[in-house]
């Protein structure tokens, strides 16, 4: 239908063309190119970089450094789960209760039971 459609003489309509071309090339005639403006953010970027690595390569700067290890520090660390190494789903119990950790690290306290198991195909917790 669309191939039809353009088939379709309409009365005026090369005439109308030349025209609005003729306005379109007039117009980019007269256009003046602008100068771009500079971008002040690649210059602020990096004065902020220099002043940050200034700050800390100066004594104060580390003592900010070492008072952040302090409180972060490697001593205070306490492993975390992220992801379980293989598939499927563990059942562990503690002492807040039972809980299901899924693959992806997740976990839901199911209560606050002493013992706890999966059913014979592991869809349920008996």
């Amino acid at each position: 239908m669309r191939r039809e459609l353009e088939r379709i003489e309409i009365p005026g309509e090369h005439e109308v063309r030349e025209r609005s071309w003729a306005v379109v090339q007039a117009a980019f005639a007269e256009h003046e190119p602008q100068p771009r403006r500079r971008s002040w953010k690649p210059v602020a970027a990096l004065a902020l970089v220099l002043a940050v690595a200034a700050g800390l390569l100066s004594p104060p700067g580390r003592a900010v450094l070492d008072g952040i290890r302090e409180v972060v520090g490697v001593e205070n660390a306490q492993p975390a789960l992220f992801s379980l190494p293989a598939p499927g789903r563990l059942l562990v119990t503690s002492d807040a209760g039972t809980w299901v950790v899924d693959r992806d690290g997740s976990k839901r306290l199911l209560g606050s039971y002493r013992e706890a198991s999966w059913s014979p195909f592991g869809r349920f917790v008996v």
